[in-house]
């Protein structure tokens, strides 16, 4: 089967989605499939569109117009591939309505729904000026209400046309022949939002397990804390940096890998609270030895992000690893992240109460190796990527079979 997976990242940009993606498409290689990628990146050209044998580039699309600038390519590109299976991993951003059109017309398209952008326009699913967790539905209540506000009246026109735009996009998700959710809470939040149960599949996130027994692990000489993720506010690293400060009296080293908008705060934080020489930056890594090393030799893993994340794939992969994870346990973390088992879980928000739950680690090694050793067993019964993978293809081969019946009831 010729299937087409589309994402919006590049291949060296790293991160969960790519990780994800690119694991994917080797296993289903491996199923006998075959496996063309188109990726959508800020700043290309219509003309790199013809790519390698096996990817595609198109420029990021959002609205009516830049869709309709680009229809006839992806048209072209779409002949030229053929592709039975199309799989959008996100690209609620950047992926014209339009061109949705053109790719729901050629063939069944299954998407991932790898984030709750979808979801909130503020993309925060949180609620108001004291930031409390939002349950409401996605909406024309969200600037009635005053939680999106418009900073003068041009910021309004724009925030109605994303609003519109928004509105379309998301009507046509809402029509996909399925849609594959990586967690229980992403489950209900689609539910919640006009999907269907018959639509929905809940696929969680899978890992490659490494060679290897966490008992059997180096222990460092100075405790390690590792942060992966990308320096922006609503990922926490700010928080972790107030965290640390409240840890000097403490034998530790913290690595933070991952690249931003917010590198030179969060570099700054370190300065001004004299920590330059306990907290390194490595940037973006996207190398996975280099990250499954870190992931192996650390202590534990803080993942603090502020938001409810769809699922947080370097939880399952610092588990494998043997590493436990101390995070807010926001959104789809809690479908791996057991508190007291797996890790620890911080109060919303508190760099305090964050900093008192890694000590519980730092203190206690024979904890942490406990809970890494538990992480590892609940990952390799539960979060195999293999397993992940099976799951893919069986919904990939039911789409196939669906589609066909449909071809020849029609003739």
């Amino acid at each position: 089967m010729k299937i087409l997976q589309i994402l919006d990242k590049k291949s060296e940009a790293g991160g969960g989605l790519v990780t994800h993606v690119g694991q994917l498409s080797r296993a289903l290689e491996q199923h006998g499939h075959s496996v063309d990628t188109l990726r959508l990146l800020d700043g290309a050209d219509n003309s790199s569109a013809a790519g390698n044998h096996d990817e595609y580039i198109l420029p990021y699309s959002y609205g009516q117009i830049s869709g309709m600038r680009m229809d006839a390519t992806l048209q072209e590109l779409l002949e030229r591939i053929h592709p039975q299976i199309i799989h959008i991993h996100g690209c609620f951003t950047t992926l014209s309505p339009v061109l949705f059109r053109r790719l729901n017309r050629h063939a069944p398209v299954v998407g991932t729904l790898h984030d709750i952008r979808p979801f909130c326009y503020l993309m925060s699913r949180r609620f108001g000026p004291g930031g409390e967790l939002c349950h409401r539905t996605c909406g024309a209540g969200c600037f009635t209400s005053g939680c999106v506000r418009p900073r003068s009246p041009v910021d309004m026109v724009r925030l109605l046309r994303r609003w519109y735009v928004d509105h379309l996009r998301l009507e046509q998700w809402r029509h996909m022949d399925r849609v594959i959710v990586p967690s229980t809470y992403m489950q209900d939040l689609a539910l919640q939002h006009g999907f269907t149960e018959k639509q929905l599949r809940r696929v969680p996130h899978g890992t490659i397990m490494p060679a290897g027994q966490p008992s059997h692990r180096v222990q460092e000489s100075v405790p390690l804390i590792l942060f992966i993720g990308t320096l922006i506010d609503y990922k926490g690293a700010d928080l972790l940096v107030d965290a640390l400060a409240q840890l000097k009296n403490h034998s530790w080293d913290a690595v933070l890998i991952g690249d931003g908008p917010d590198r030179s705060s969060v570099a700054n934080a370190v300065s001004q609270y004299g920590l330059e020489h306990r907290v390194q930056f490595h940037g973006q890594v996207a190398d996975r030895k280099i990250i499954n090393d870190f992931l192996t030799r650390a202590t534990l893993l803080v993942l603090p992000s502020t938001i409810p994340e769809s699922f947080a794939l370097v939880g399952i992969e610092a588990l494998a690893c043997g590493t436990p994870v101390v995070s807010f346990g926001l959104g789809g973390v809690r479908e791996w992240l057991t508190d007291d088992v797996t890790g620890l879980i911080a109060k919303d928000g508190d760099p305090t109460d964050l900093a008192r739950q890694i000590t519980k680690l730092l203190d206690n090694p024979d904890l942490a190796r406990e809970m890494g050793i538990h992480g590892q067993t609940i990952v390799a019964e539960n979060f195999n990527f293999s397993d992940a993978a099976l799951q893919t293809c069986t919904i990939y081969d039911e789409l196939s079979v669906q589609s066909q019946y449909s071809s020849q009831s029609a003739k």
